[in-house]
């Protein structure tokens, strides 16, 4: 049997960059939601 892995699987890494993000676009008076498209689009 074949085992097949995701190759977009979630790191720590990415919780701690959208963390970061999401915190520097609320200081910044942004919201949430930009936050989470900003991270969406760079990788």
């Amino acid at each position: 049997m074949t085992i097949k892995t995701r190759e977009d699987i979630w790191q720590v890494n990415d919780d701690l960059i959208l963390a970061e993000t999401v915190i520097s676009h609320v200081r910044n008076g942004s919201t949430q939601l930009a936050a989470f498209e900003d991270g969406g689009t760079s990788n």
